[in-house]
């Protein structure tokens, strides 16, 4: 029985392994809420990165939050030497030291000290930075360029430590809300006004960029977001959409219609993007569209908020989003894909408390859970059926096929012989006779190879007698808490009591063994209390 389910399994995770990119628009991702409950020091993120060392940085509107997987570690400027709260640019150099953009000047992470450093350095102009920082971005000599809010666009030189002043607030529309370098080029988007291109060295020669049929795509827009794609192409987020331009044909697409606030690419052809509606994930190989949104019902694997402002992709492919009011989404990237079937929209009578999973010998799946009852399961066509819900208790235990007979075992309420073919049922209870059940709890059931029926239960064993339509208590087991029974490939059958460690019944010599794991001896089982076999 459990092999054929573990095979089951892998037929599966193979199959998902093997089609993962083909069926990605039809996934359903699953995310997991990281916000001020576990320790975020505040839900709005504007910032994400992954540092060299792995850490994920939040840049939030009140604080800097540096996470360690399970916890946080917050820098703010009453317990740092960071100088203030609202984060709104991160980049980490070549050196390891992390860029700081703040709405009120530039910082420096230096994970040595553990510390930051003001960025204090007078440009080439006379300019002190002090406004709020849109942008930062290093060239391919390590120089550091950011662009400051009514400031303009600056270049720190590490060589000799000075600050020039590309782009000053006295040029008309300085006001840069985002920037990037690619080669011997740098693309500005003025806010409101238009995009731009200028090679690095001749800041001078401004040119908009202009589509195949000389239009300016971009003009009157505001941009915020760019991702550098394959074939020269880049994808722009902008308050008009997601726009792909060739910069080889200058030709120009609109993918989406949409305000775009951030793009990111989680593998070749796959493109986030993140809006006030939430998120739209764009194949372009398929050209394919998913949306993905709150839940308006309780859905703990939900995007927790749809204006979306932040969208990182880790370095293992793992998706983190961050919102205006949910703090961060994280969702691993489907290596092998596990689909989640649980209370939440469009499948609201799952349970929750999963107890067992028994193949049903036609390709289904018969489903036992502790607080809805049964459900049978088909893996082609993805429907969870309850069964029986107003004739079965709720809380279920243990399930065991035998031909086109389903045994359920209960909590407190007994067991239940079903015959499928007809959705008969009879009822066995505990009594004061030897022949029936020792208790009405029934934790385990286990047909054998000999096609005998064993039932653990909280205060013993019992053996079902077919001849008769009884059971058989077992003294070797009397009052024993029967949690789970496994049949080994030799035959033998083995118990897990909850008290008592295990018990291995010889089949040949018809002999009880006794592992009473008391832990004190080398080879003695470290615990008495034993919930499960394999």
């Amino acid at each position: 029985m459990h092999s054929t389910f573990i095979r089951l399994l892998l037929l599966l995770c193979g199959l998902c392994s093997l089609s993962c990119l083909a069926q990605e628009e039809n996934t359903r991702h699953y995310f997991r809420t990281i916000d001020s409950r576990v320790g975020l020091s505040q839900n709005t993120v504007f910032q994400i990165l992954q540092d060299s060392q792995g850490f994920m940085w939040f840049g939030t509107q009140h604080g800097l939050n540096r996470y360690e997987g399970t916890r946080f570690k917050v820098y703010k400027k009453d317990n740092s030497t960071l100088g203030r709260n609202f984060i709104t640019a991160l980049h980490e150099d070549r050196r390891g030291d992390i860029w700081v953009g703040t709405d009120g000047g530039l910082y420096i992470y230096h994970p040595q000290s553990d510390s930051f450093t003001d960025f204090n350095k007078l440009s080439s102009m006379q300019t002190e930075i002090q406004d709020l920082i849109t942008a930062i971005q290093e060239d391919e000599q390590g120089n550091i360029w950011f662009s400051v809010e009514n400031q303009g666009l600056f270049r720190y030189r590490h060589t000799d430590r000075q600050t020039d002043c590309l782009i000053d607030h006295s040029r008309p529309h300085a006001n840069i809300n985002h920037f990037w370098l690619h080669g011997e080029t740098c693309w500005i988007a003025l806010y409101g006004d238009n995009l731009y291109s200028f090679p690095m060295e001749k800041i001078q020669e401004w040119q908009p960029l202009r589509d195949a049929t000389a239009n300016e795509p971009f003009k009157g827009d505001i941009i915020y977001k760019h991702v550098e794609g394959l074939h020269n192409r880049m994808y722009i987020a902008s308050t008009r959409g997601l726009t792909e331009v060739d910069r080889t044909s200058g030709r120009c697409r609109k993918l989406l219609n949409a305000f775009v606030r951030t793009v990111q690419f989680q593998d070749d052809e796959t493109l986030w993007a993140g809006t006030e509606e939430g998120i739209y994930i764009y194949n372009l190989r398929t050209g394919r569209v998913s949306h993905i949104q709150t839940s308006s019902q309780e859905d703990r694997y939900a995007l927790a908020d749809n204006a979306i402002y932040s969208i990182y992709r880790d370095r293992e492919q793992g998706m983190w989003v961050g919102s205006y009011f949910g703090g961060v989404n994280y969702t691993p990237y489907p290596w092998s894909y596990f689909e989640k079937y649980y209370p939440h929209e469009g499948c609201s009578e799952m349970g929750r408390r999963v107890r067992e999973i028994v193949p049903a010998g036609d390709g289904t799946l018969w489903i036992g859970t502790e607080d809805k009852g049964l459900f049978r399961f088909d893996p082609v066509t993805k429907q969870l059926m309850p069964w029986l819900p107003d004739r079965l208790p709720h809380n279920i235990h243990g399930i065991c096929v035998e031909g086109q007979t389903l045994w359920v075992g209960s909590f407190s309420h007994g067991l239940y012989r079903l015959d499928l073919r007809t959705n008969h049922l009879k009822h066995y209870q505990k009594g004061e006779a030897d022949n029936t059940l020792p208790a009405n709890d029934i934790f385990s059931i286990c047909r054998t190879s000999q096609n005998h029926i064993w039932l653990g239960t909280t205060s013993g064993l019992a053996i079902y007698d077919p001849q008769t339509d009884s059971f058989d208590r077992i003294p070797e087991l009397q009052d024993k808490f029967v949690y789970h029974i496994l049949e080994a490939a030799d035959g033998n059958i083995w118990l897990a009591t909850y008290s008592h460690g295990a018990y291995c019944y010889r089949v040949q010599s018809r002999t009880w063994h006794h592992y009473p794991g008391s832990g004190i001896q080398n080879e003695a089982l470290p615990s008495h209390k034993l919930i499960v076999l394999f």
